[in-house]
Parts: structure tokens; sequence; C-alpha cells
């Protein structure tokens, strides 16, 4: 058995205490498992990379996330995001999850998987990666982060309202998610929804202020493939500025506001 982390230990612990009738949902056997949609490779690698227990416990929460009890989902998909903020090898059984809930009926169920995608980004064991964010387990299951841009044009407001800040951390740690990110969101700009136009420029604002400061290590690195992609994250705005900049006359106030918040944040990134 390898060596678990401390958090994923306590995790362990937590989720092993819970008597089997607090879980809810449907039972393990009626519900897909994720490792039995992965290539048989992918299981292998999982569980050499993975503490057994600490896999099957992820498993009976993946369970219960794809329940009935509102309140029991709500916890499983809090304690799998838990899971995978701290270990990569556990991502690689929670992220797959985590995209397929995003499309779930419920919006509270959307709404708590962007919020646990928003700890992952915002992990501190990521913070002292280097500039590349090697490692970060949103760049490895770059598919959840295309999934998470498409909800800024969820119905429910509340959804679309935690999406912009969520994507701002996983910016901040990650910043290579902004390549797959930020030209996903441009084209949300010229939505003939308020809504979805104020939440795409409100993601673009905290993408950009976020990264800044990480930027522009990027640019005085030593390193070249860091000054390279520093110079591909300032090609990611201009297309926004034509849209954000028609917005200022948008009849929405709340358009109008995010878009002119938004240029204030990208202006550094065409700085000379």
């Amino acid at each position: 058995m390898r060596h678990l982390h401390p958090v994923c230990l306590c995790i362990l612990m937590c989720l092993g205490c819970k008597d089997a009738s607090d879980r809810g949902g449907t039972s393990p056997s009626s519900a897909p498992s994720v490792q039995d949609a992965q290539p048989a490779s992918a299981k292998s690698d999982t569980h050499d990379a993975l503490d057994a227990g600490l896999a099957a416990e992820i498993e009976k929460r993946i369970t219960v996330a794809r329940g009935a009890d509102a309140r029991a989902r709500a916890q499983a998909i809090l304690e799998l995001g838990k899971a995978a903020e701290n270990d990569p090898a556990a991502a690689a059984l929670v992220m797959p999850v985590l995209t397929e809930l995003l499309n779930d009926a419920d919006p509270a169920v959307r709404y708590r998987v962007i919020r646990a995608a928003g700890e992952i980004g915002d992990s501190r064991k990521y913070r002292s990666r280097d500039l590349q964010a090697s490692g970060h387990p949103l760049l490895a299951h770059p598919e959840l982060l295309s999934a998470l841009v498409e909800k800024l044009d969820d119905p429910e407001r509340d959804v679309r309202e935690a999406l912009p800040r969520t994507l701002g951390k996983i910016a901040e740690t990650n910043l290579p998610a902004a390549e797959i990110m930020v030209p996903k969101i441009v084209p949300l700009l010229d939505s003939a929804q308020p809504g979805t136009r104020a939440a795409a420029a409100e993601a673009i604002l905290h993408i950009a202020g976020r990264m800044q400061k990480a930027w522009g290590a990027l640019r005085s690195s030593s390193d070249a493939a860091d000054v390279a992609l520093a110079g591909r994250i300032a090609q990611l705005f201009p297309p926004a500025v034509p849209r954000l900049e028609s917005m200022l006359k948008d009849e929405d106030a709340e358009v109008q506001r995010e878009a002119r918040s938004a240029l204030d944040e990208i202006a550094p990134y065409s700085a000379k």
C-alpha cells in the first residue's frame, strides 16, 4: 500500500465511518462504475497509483452522487472534490463523474460540481508547482474545463453566477487551462441572452485578473517554454476586445458593467 496524503487519509476515515443506510441513491450494483467505463490499461494504472481502500470509498461516493437523495448527493460531490483536490490518482476516478454531473437535471447538483471544481482549481497543493502547472488534475482532464465553460449558458442564474470565480481560480493555479477556456468563452459574449453575456464577460474578468501575477512571472522567466506560454496567453484576449467594447452600449446595465471591468483587466496583456 502506498503512503496516503494526510488529507486523503482523513477523507477515507470520514467516509468509512458513514453507515451504508445514510448513503441514499441507487445501489452500487445498479450504478455504472467509473472503472468499468475506463479502458483496461487505465483501470490498472489507477489502481496501481491509488490505495485500494480509498478507491473503494470513492466508488461509494460516486454511487451516492448519482443517486436520488439531494442532500446526500451534495455531500458526496463535496467529498469527491476533496479527494480529487489532494490526490491526482483520485482525480482520475473523480473528474469524469464531475463532468457527467454538470449535465444533471438538478441545478443544485450542477452548482455543487462547479464549487467542487473551484476548490480543486484553487488547491494550495498546486500553488507551489512550476508555472506550467505540471500535474494539475484539471489540466490532465480538459473535458471538465470545456464542460464548465459551457455552463456559462446555463438556464439557471445561480449556476451561471457561480462560474466566473471558479474559472478564475482554475486559471490562477493552472495557467495553460486558460488556453482551453478563453477561446470557448469569447463566442458567448455574442449570446442573445444577457445573463450569458454578463457571465462570459465576468469570467474573462476573473481569469485575466487572477492570472496577472503568474503571467508576469512567465514573461520574466529564463525558461523559453514559460516565455512562450506567456505569449500565447497574451494572444487569448484581443478577440474579446471588440465584443466587450460593443457591450458597453448594451441595453442591460449588468452586461455594461461586466464588460467595462473585463476590459480593464485584460488591458495589461496587450501592453508592450
